[in-house]
């Protein structure tokens, strides 16, 4: 009986990767846009919202880029799951710790 074909790992660690870089992505966003009235002021695309309209908008299209960059070169590839998936933990902690504000405005001097 012939064994089953395996499916290469490189999509999974592409969507690992690319999602908590993403969020890491959106927090220095939100931090660059506290930090600087000019980022601020680039950022604010709908009103309303004020910076995380364009924070936002940044991250999404930053994520998804990613995301198919590194889903097109891995593709095909064995990409070791443990280590993507220990590096996005890391982000994403990272990224939920630089959205907490006494931390961020710590970090940016307010």
């Amino acid at each position: 009986m012939a064994e089953p074909e395996s499916t290469p790992t490189g999509p999974a660690a592409a969507a690992l990767l690319s999602a908590g870089a993403g969020a890491l992505l959106l927090a220095l966003l939100g931090m660059l846009g506290d930090a600087w009235p000019a980022a601020a002021k680039a950022l604010d695309i709908w009103p309303p919202s004020g910076p995380l309209s364009g924070v936002s908008l940044a991250a999404v299209a930053g994520w998804l880029a990613l995301w198919a960059g590194l889903d097109r070169a891995w593709r095909r590839r064995d990409i070791a799951l443990g280590p993507a998936g220990r590096i996005a933990l890391a982000m994403l902690v990272a990224a939920g710790l630089l959205t907490f504000p006494p931390l961020s405005d710590l970090l940016i001097g307010k």
